[in-house]
């Protein structure tokens, strides 16, 4: 069921729970034979760096798996247009007797019907209200200027929220009753299996981890820097850049996250200096785990997984892996664990249910997971 939170008009998704319900509606359409511009557009609501663009570029590329259609995606940042952008340049008929409007470069769309055109209108409520008005003219009636919009054709729209202290114009009634609301929320688990996938820096995983808080401290902020799930991963791009040395990104992390929050996590980076050799673990000759505090144990399973995403790791080595967590770990760490290697890759979390280890922890620990591996 989606969340409806209290005190809330809107559903409430995560990205993740959005992408797989459109992709759902999306593709129900097209194998119907329903055209998708017969849907009404979609107006996704929420904070900066919460991932809505990054969500609608997943949906596409998970759309064109679906069908086996080809889904273009044309990205419009509304902020870095005019008003002439959206609705084109007026020029004179054939015939000299009228004028008629030529159609944006970008929106000459492919009409075939082994296509699927996404059109994403990101921040349209930050734009000025020409521009604006221009865009409501695509989203409501598919039209640009006097062009209409093909039939293979689905408008995606994104803003932030007045609490965002971001520029924001106040939507007309007649626009928003016309459109499906949905506010984007951030989510823990999903980032943390994104950010697996992606190669975001394993302790920032192991940080967000610990301290879930620190994900998202957008709203209501007057800071220029603080914590995303977009400046989590500019962070991570600069630790990398820099050969993983959090020292030497620390001036680049407060940038990006702030300097109270880079502190915090350039202080929890100092928990990996007590684990145990890591490659020893998965070699079957670990050493004890001296201390297990929180901090500790989110290193521990932050690094284990990073080590499966890094290394072309054999089953056999799993196997010690999981020996040793079952020795080490609580219940929900294991669960963290074990999750971990099934986000670095679905193949090898079935893998990881062949062994007999694995059938030992769900025997015992199983009703702990409450489901969750």
């Amino acid at each position: 069921m989606t969340d409806i939170e209290k005190g809330k008009n809107l559903p409430v998704l995560s990205i993740s729970k959005f992408v797989k319900m459109e992709l759902k509606l999306l593709c129900n359409a097209v194998k119907g034979g329903i055209p998708v511009s017969s849907l009404p557009s979609v107006y996704l609501l929420g904070p900066m760096g919460v991932g809505k663009s990054q969500g609608v570029k997943q949906l596409s590329e998970q759309l064109q798996e679906c069908t086996g259609k080809k889904v273009n995606l044309v990205d419009v940042r509304l902020l870095l247009f005019s008003p002439v952008d959206l609705r084109g340049i007026p020029t004179v008929n054939s015939e000299k007797t009228a004028s008629q409007w030529l159609i944006p470069e970008v929106f000459k769309l492919d009409s075939s019907q082994d296509v699927i055109n996404i059109i994403f209108l990101d921040e349209l409520s930050s734009c000025m209200p020409a521009v604006q008005a221009a865009a409501y003219q695509i989203v409501l009636d598919h039209k640009i200027g006097e062009h209409s919009l093909p039939e293979n054709t689905y408008v995606i729209a994104a803003g932030n929220r007045i609490i965002d202290k971001s520029v924001v114009y106040k939507m007309p009634k007649a626009l928003a009753n016309r459109l499906t609301h949905f506010e984007i929320k951030s989510d823990v688990d999903e980032w943390c299996d994104w950010a697996l996938k992606n190669a975001v820096d394993f302790r920032i995983i192991g940080f967000i981890r610990f301290k879930n808080d620190m994900l998202m401290m957008a709203e209501g902020t007057d800071e220029l820097a603080f914590p995303t799930p977009r400046s989590w991963d500019m962070a991570s791009r600069y630790i990398d850049t820099l050969g993983g040395d959090v020292t030497a990104a620390y001036p680049f992390i407060c940038g990006c996250v702030g300097t109270g929050v880079a502190m915090t996590f350039s202080s929890y980076c100092k928990t990996y200096s007590h684990l145990p050799d890591i490659a020893s673990i998965f070699a079957g000759r670990p050493s004890p785990l001296a201390k297990k505090t929180p901090d500790i144990l989110h290193a521990l399973t932050s690094a284990m997984t990073a080590y499966v995403r890094e290394h072309k790791t054999k089953i056999d080595e799993i196997e010690n892996s999981l020996i040793y967590a079952e020795s080490n770990l609580p219940s929900d760490f294991i669960s963290y664990l074990l999750h971990g290697y099934g986000a670095v890759s679905a193949e090898l979390g079935e893998s990881v249910k062949t062994l007999q280890i694995y059938k030992d922890i769900i025997r015992k620990r199983g009703a702990v997971f409450n489901g969750t591996v």
